[in-house]
């Protein structure tokens, strides 16, 4: 049996303090001494094997090999098949066969029968309702026929195979798919029902949920996420930050240098995380709009460019289980998941959700609206099903990594093996960005508070620093961010959002042709009645 995460001391963040009222969403800062340039994920022109061999991200050798594809009586198979369809009438030559680590895909194309004296097509609504003969036949668990193969001019058939195949992640990864589609951050999902590897780019996606009934799969899946996204980048590229509920799935991720603050486990603190991770993407497009830049891959270009400018890394949030966030405040749990997943994909923030409790209480209309890539494992009815993907299919899945793939791009869902990473493998992965964080930073971490700790505390606030904003605004022609800062003594992303708050109550205006400075609109003085709002006349 292998043996337990190791449980170093953790890398945590605290908040940088500018001042005492300052309300920051910035990075916390990863290490106490400048550490040599890491590539970055975007630098397109070197290779992944050429980082690999320059030591900047982990071996593919600390995983393991494939077993390889099991062998077994195919072809008698095949002919049970036909013989069984015959039997009810419905003729039909098999055309293609693909052999996978989980089913095998019988290509069924029907034939034509003489009726009343004319020669017809079978239909293939009667292919698909001898699904239980077909699965008595074969002495088969359950049976899913895809009526049509999406892009074939044929039937699915798929039926399990009598020993299932692992799917290793090396293969995946080393293989040309990932290549080609790995894209900034590549996914390595399984296999399909060829053996063909199934890879996706959660900047893509932008956002995936998860959903599957206990023991399907769910966890192995979010494991495989983790490591593949590990096995690309470095802390400079790609930050984390986790919420588990269990407790025993996601903390042994707690001593990579990737992590902002520990694994969350107290649901208290999800609300501040969350928060904090808003606030993020806000300061995030105040940036963007500050440099004329679309995106987080337009801004990094952009800061390769400028020294003065810093490249902002992803961050990507991980739910274990989103059921029992919707159970303690489901209504501002679920106006937070939504907004992060309506703005967040430009900023380069990005959401993977798991539940094991797909009902539309838990999976509502809105998360599902904004989550186009989704991941559904076996469920135990129909209805979970259709919650999930919008269709039936999920409860025929057979457990243990066998899913069903939503994109975006795809009109209809993928039946894939999902690739299993062992404790060993992840114990191997997790010790080598260890060991690289400490070589890196031999006196530890510069802060060790998580950013949110206090955060909403210090957002009762606002009020105080508006007032004292308007304050110092007042007997000013024009106004700007960097005025703001400086009067207040404040971060920048943090005067921006002020001079946004002004200017929504109207308190400033901008001034036409982009400008970055606003006009005043208060008086010198306050109103006779004591009113602080008091504007010019227009």
């Amino acid at each position: 049996m292998d043996e337990p995460f190791p449980e170093p001391d953790p890398p945590e963040w605290t908040e940088p303090s500018v001042s005492g009222r300052s309300v920051k969403a910035e990075l916390p800062a990863q290490e106490t001494e400048p550490a040599r340039r890491r590539p970055k994920a975007s630098d397109s022109e070197r290779s992944l094997k050429h980082l690999r061999k320059e030591g900047d991200l982990p071996p593919a050798e600390l995983l393991e090999d494939d077993a390889g594809q099991l062998a077994w009586d195919i072809e008698g198979m095949a002919e049970i098949i036909q013989e069984t369809l015959s039997d009810f009438d419905i003729p039909v030559e098999i055309v293609n066969i693909e052999t996978g680590p989980t089913i095998t895909q019988f290509g069924v194309q029907p034939l034509y029968v003489e009726r009343a004296g004319q020669r017809r097509k079978v239909r293939v609504s009667r292919i698909a309702a001898v699904a239980d003969d077909l699965a008595l036949a074969l002495a088969a668990p359950a049976i899913r026929i895809e009526a049509p193969v999406p892009g074939q001019p044929f039937v699915g058939i798929e039926v399990p195979n009598p020993e299932k195949s692992m799917v290793g992640m090396k293969g995946i990864l080393e293989g040309k798919q990932m290549a080609r589609q790995g894209g900034r951050l590549p996914l390595a999902l399984g296999r399909d029902t060829s053996g063909t590897p199934v890879v996706t780019d959660l900047a893509r996606a932008p956002h995936l949920l998860i959903a599957g009934a206990t023991g399907s799969g769910k966890s192995a899946c979010i494991n495989g996420v983790i490591v593949s996204l590990l096995m690309y980048h470095g802390p400079e590229t790609l930050r984390f930050i986790m919420v588990d509920p269990k407790l025993v799935e996601l903390p042994g991720y707690n001593s990579i240098p990737h992590m902002i603050g520990k694994v969350i486990t107290d649901l208290e603190d999800v609300h501040g995380a969350l928060t904090w991770l808003l606030l993020q993407m806000d300061d995030r497009y105040v940036m963007f709009r500050e440099n004329r830049v679309r995106d987080i891959e337009s801004y990094n270009r952009l800061a390769r460019r400028r020294k003065k400018l810093e490249a902002l890394p992803h961050i990507v949030l991980i739910v274990d289980e989103l059921a029992d966030l919707m159970m303690t405040a489901p209504e501002e749990i679920e106006k937070q998941l939504v907004r992060l997943a309506q703005m967040a994909r430009a900023t380069g923030i990005h959401l993977v959700l798991a539940t094991q409790r797909p009902s539309t209480d838990v999976v509502t209309g809105l998360i599902k609206a904004n989550f186009p890539s989704r991941i559904a494992f076996a469920v135990t009815s129909q209805v979970d099903s259709r919650v999930i993907m919008d269709s039936p299919g999920a409860e025929k899945l057979l457990g243990q990594g066998d899913m069903l793939l939503m994109r975006p791009d795809k009109a209809k869902v993928e039946r894939v093996q999902g690739s299993y990473v062992t404790d060993s493998e992840i114990k191997r992965v997790v010790e080598w960005w260890t060991e690289r964080g400490r070589l890196e930073n031999p006196n530890g971490p510069a802060v060790r508070v998580a950013p949110w700790i206090g955060l909403l505390d210090r957002l009762d606030d606002e009020e105080e620093l508006l007032a004292e904003a308007i304050d110092a605004i007042r007997g000013e022609k024009t106004i700007s961010a960097r005025f703001v800062q400086q009067e207040l003594k404040i971060g920048y992303p943090r005067a921006a959002r002020l001079v946004s708050l002004l200017e929504s109550k109207g308190l400033i205006r901008a001034e036409a042709g982009g400008d970055q400075r606003r006009t005043v609109l208060l008086k010198t003085g306050p109103e006779p009645g004591g009113e602080d709002e008091a504007f010019e006349e227009a």
